[in-house]
């Protein structure tokens, strides 16, 4: 009969060691996670080095081609007037044409713009799963904290029901029914810390650090509302990094097909050319003298079907480009009014909950414990109302959370900060 009591005494003293355990780890504000994360996440420095490689990778580009050099030997010597040629050193460079080459690195430059694109939207990304553990994980400490309170108004039950086991006045089963209750609350508090454990081990994941390190957040500040309205959010939106990186491929291809046409216009060769002339049996002045000469070539774009057919290539690449992009707009439009729409019903749910149904369960709750103490009401109808509190508590601290994790999806999608008030 008395065990119940004592297992809950066993099992409060163990959390209780929990708690201090995550009372003593240093606590942090949101903005030190984030920049933590930012700093430290593998992800990003990968992305980072993606810069750095386009970046040189358009210096490559831009570059002028490698001269060749070649050497021709003589196998039968070829006689010449002041001795036979007996060997052949050529050295030759290529010269595109005028503008080419400007153009070559122009278009690899956009890698490195499309890369910077990437890594400010990896970075949006890291600070919304960021924010949504951190959310979340204050939603936990907040249900923890209402749990708590809840033992001690299933306390102040079980000595109720105990008083009037005394006088009659109560059922014994009514106390076995209250120290089961204590028992699911304890099952609950122990789903939720586990709950916390995975979400801290998340968020570890993303500052990478340790699993197990402990993670202490401080309580958030009540929600507030966003001041921009969905047609400004959405006029923000249409510079997110998503979109830039998009039209960043479509001015890429359109500088493309500039240098396709330019492929209309020749290259160049310019070249130097080292003869060794060995000596003559005949007393001719100058015998074995060595020959330079300069050579200057063309490369003729005769095949201008190629060339058209590139052109017409780079064209229809844009037009696919354009349209991706259009549609791309739409899916992200599309997605911001979702996002901004289960915002404003959390926000709702949230008024709902602490304007009407909380309070009236608060009521109900005192209510029916005064009926109980009266001999109005029988007791599951009291624990009834105490467990109608306790779900309306924790959705409130769920509700709460959603609402900033919905702005951080917002924000991420947008690709900037939400302006906050009242």
């Amino acid at each position: 009969m008395h065990r119940l009591p004592i297992l809950s005494l066993i099992f409060v003293c163990a959390l209780t060691g929990i708690l201090l355990h995550h009372s003593r780890a240093e606590t942090a504000e949101l903005r030190e996670f984030i920049e933590l994360a930012l700093e430290r996440n593998p992800e990003l420095k990968a992305l980072e080095e993606n810069i750095e490689t386009a970046r040189y990778g358009a210096a490559v580009t831009g570059s002028y081609p490698y001269p060749i050099l070649s050497y021709s030997y003589f196998i039968d010597e070829i006689e010449t007037r002041l001795g036979p040629q007996q060997h052949v050193l050529k050295l030759v460079q290529p010269v595109p044409f005028p503008g080419k080459l400007s153009l070559m690195e122009e278009i690899a430059g956009f890698e490195a713009l499309v890369a910077e694109e990437d890594l400010h939207l990896a970075r949006l990304r890291v600070t919304k799963r960021v924010k949504t553990a951190c959310y979340s994980i204050t939603a936990v400490d907040e249900i923890l904290g209402v749990i708590e309170k809840e033992r001690v108004l299933l306390g102040r039950f079980e000595e109720t029901v105990a008083t009037r086991l005394e006088t009659g006045g109560a059922h014994q089963q009514d106390l076995l029914k209250v120290q089961i209750e204590m028992l699911k609350l304890d099952e609950r508090e122990l789903e939720f810390r586990k709950r916390r454990n995975t979400l801290a081990a998340k968020l570890n994941a993303l500052l990478n650090r340790e699993a197990d390190s402990p993670v202490a957040i401080d309580p958030p500040f009540p929600p507030e509302s966003i001041v921009e309205t969905l047609d400004q959010i959405r006029e923000i939106a249409s510079d997110q990094p998503e979109l830039r990186s998009a039209r960043h491929r479509i001015d890429q291809r359109n500088q493309s097909l500039s240098l396709a046409r330019r492929k209309y216009f020749p290259d160049f060769l310019i070249g130097m050319s080292y003869f060794n002339i060995g000596e003559t049996a005949m007393d001719i002045p100058d015998s074995g003298r060595d020959a330079w000469n300069v050579t200057v070539g063309v490369r003729v774009p005769l095949w201008f079907g190629k060339v058209r057919n590139e052109t017409r290539q780079h064209q229809s690449g844009i037009r696919r480009l354009e349209r991706s992009y259009e549609a791309a707009r739409s899916h992200i439009m599309a997605d911001i009014e979702d996002l901004y729409n289960q915002y404003r019903i959390a926000v709702d749910l949230v008024a709902l909950y602490q304007d009407e149904l909380l309070p009236r369960a608060e009521q109900s709750l005192e209510a029916t414990e005064t009926g109980y103490l009266t001999g109005e009401i029988d007791f599951l109808s009291l624990l009834d109302s105490e467990r109608l509190l306790l779900g309306l508590r924790i959705s409130l601290a769920e509700r709460k959370a959603q609402v900033e994790i919905h702005i951080a999806e917002l924000e991420a999608i947008v690709g900037s900060e939400l302006a906050r008030g009242e």
